[in-house]
């Protein structure tokens, strides 16, 4: 979260949350990506004990529904993806997973071992029906075969430094953000477009396939201002920059124009985005005690927050 951040340095109001969850994840291991809203309903997360925890929501409040440990009792699962309701992807350390929780039993079906010397930290599925994930400085394609279910790695595209996000877009061109520059891959996985991304801290969110959303700070080691630049996604263009209070995590599009942000004080932004992409704030609220990690969405009016606390809150936007 950074060197320079007081938590004490905001009076946002407060909001009511419909229901939380505690103790997902010890503070230090901050594991955000290790948590998801399933097909079904549920959510599925990491707890201080290192098991795989799955809640449902009954009557305003969550129940634990289900919990398991993962083959070897893995310690570092990094990422997860539901590739098809109720089968998982684990990635750890080295390691990939793929359960079966259909029917609250965890069976394992397959376990495969990689040489690479770090961890998986995204995994999308894509429209001609392979499963893509990165880790470190390349983007790896996999055939899942849902009849058997099983996972097959198919080809790979190398890049020159490590990505930080990928995103299909309709027309299915594959994206993938770094921290100076996005690029734009073909169906060949060929390179279409790239642009120079020069701001410091930068990270990405896609809104409605039209807009990439990119937060940064004007200033090295974050203490500038801080920016979001709305850009067209066909082109790559920069189309607006607001300034915001607070260095925004994570943005998630709600229904109608609403946009739900994070911020690394534990608050969240109301925002709006017009038919031209302009970008305005609507208003601000306090969710949290400590920073937010990441931002689920939940229906089309509510989200999940997730803090460094280890606390998962449901929230509803009228």
């Amino acid at each position: 979260m950074g060197p320079n951040i007081d938590m004490n340095n905001t009076e946002e109001k407060q909001k009511e949350f419909l229901a939380c969850i505690d103790n997902v994840y010890p503070q230090y291991r901050c594991n955000y990506r290790g948590i998801q809203l399933l097909k079904d309903g549920r959510i599925i997360c990491y707890d201080q004990n290192d098991k795989i925890k799955i809640y449902k929501y009954i009557d305003k409040k969550y129940i634990l529904d289900f919990e398991f440990k993962l083959e070897d009792e893995d310690k570092y699962v990094t990422c997860l993806y539901e590739v098809e309701e109720n089968i998982i992807i684990f990635g750890s350390h080295m390691k990939l997973y793929l359960y079966d929780i259909r029917n609250n039993e965890a069976k394992l079906l397959q376990k495969l071992e990689y040489d690479y010397m770090n961890h998986f930290i995204q995994f999308i599925k894509l429209s001609n029906g392979l499963i893509a994930g990165i880790i470190l400085n390349e983007i790896i394609f996999y055939k899942y075969d849902e009849e058997n279910k099983k996972l097959e790695k198919k080809d790979d595209i190398k890049t020159r430094s490590s990505v930080l996000k990928i995103y299909e877009t309709k027309d299915g061109n594959l994206i993938s953000f770094f921290h100076d520059e996005i690029i734009a891959y073909g169906k060949d996985k060929s390179v279409q477009l790239k642009v120079a991304i020069n701001k410091y801290y930068a990270s990405y969110d896609v809104i409605d396939d039209k807009y990439i959303l990119i937060r940064y700070q004007n200033e090295q080691f974050g203490n500038g201002k801080s920016l979001v630049d709305v850009y067209d996604i066909k082109t790559l263009t920069s189309m607006q920059t607001i300034e915001t209070k607070y260095k925004l995590v994570e943005f998630i599009k709600l229904k109608d124009n609403l946009i739900i942000a994070s911020d690394v004080f534990g608050n969240i932004h109301e925002l709006n985005i017009d038919e031209n992409g302009v970008l305005s704030i609507k208003d601000i609220f306090r969710a949290h005690d400590c920073p937010i990690s990441k931002i689920v969405k939940y229906d089309n009016n509510k989200i999940l927050s997730i803090s460094h606390d280890g606390k998962i809150k449901l929230w509803e936007f009228n």
